[in-house]
């Protein structure tokens, strides 16, 4: 199995690494691309922070397949 990675404030998306998951602390829309294109090879699953997801906007329309993605509630 892959990993999961959260992309989002520390505040948001740093207590997902007590179940294991791999996070980047990204508050800046340019630090959340630059997390969004270091992803480790292998990772099957992104948590975003709405702020992330917004971020990103453009690269998540060109995802096809993997890595999944889901974007956290407000």
């Amino acid at each position: 199995m892959g990993g999961v990675v959260a992309i989002g404030t520390r505040g948001r998306v740093q207590a997902f690494a007590l179940a294991g998951v791999d996070w980047r602390d990204a508050t800046t829309p340019a630090d959340i691309r630059a997390a969004w294109a270091s992803l480790p090879q292998g990772t099957v699953l992104v948590l975003l922070t709405p702020e992330a997801r917004q971020a990103l906007d453009g690269e998540l329309a060109t995802v096809s397949g993997r890595p999944l993605w889901v974007e956290l509630p407000p």
